[in-house]
């Protein structure tokens, strides 16, 4: 899980740099209530509670959007031109995104009896370090893997 985790948020910066590029916004609300109540429906036929997935995807979408607001203020503050090899969000990052959001999903499912053990909370977090991804944004590191310890 960690290294999924991890290799999401690894692609943050290349989700930023095509919005930069295309001066799309961050955050797009419609189209994340979409994912994560669908991602919720999918994790409840898997066996691990709807309302336990949404909350574990919305934070992992909550991270990917803290990540790339902080490469955006950086970018801002140094008026950062346009990303000439930016990935095509949709035909390119999306597509890894979905690779690795569907391999979550039957991660979550495979250890939810560990996951929904109180016992084991901080065992879980202790597992979840270290993280390429700490490097980027360690703020988002702690938002993506807040719910384990719930």
């Amino acid at each position: 899980m960690r290294t999924l985790i991890d290799a999401r948020l690894l692609l943050a910066p290349d989700v930023a740099q095509f919005k930069w590029n295309h001066h799309l916004p961050i955050e797009d609300l419609p189209r994340e209530a979409e994912v994560i109540a669908a991602l919720g429906r999918q994790a409840s036929a898997l066996g691990v509670p709807q309302p336990w997935a949404e909350a574990f995807f919305r934070a992992q979408i909550e991270a990917s959007k803290t990540a790339q607001n902080e490469l955006f203020q950086g970018w801002d503050v140094f008026k950062r031109g346009q990303f000439p090899d930016a990935p095509d969000l949709v035909t390119v990052t999306r597509p890894k995104l979905d690779r690795l959001t569907d391999q979550l999903l039957h991660a979550l499912a495979e250890n939810w009896p560990v996951l929904s053990d109180p016992t084991r909370r901080e065992d879980v977090l202790r597992a979840m370090h270290p993280m390429q991804a700490e490097d980027l944004s360690a703020k988002a590191v702690t938002q993506a893997i807040a719910p384990l310890g719930r």
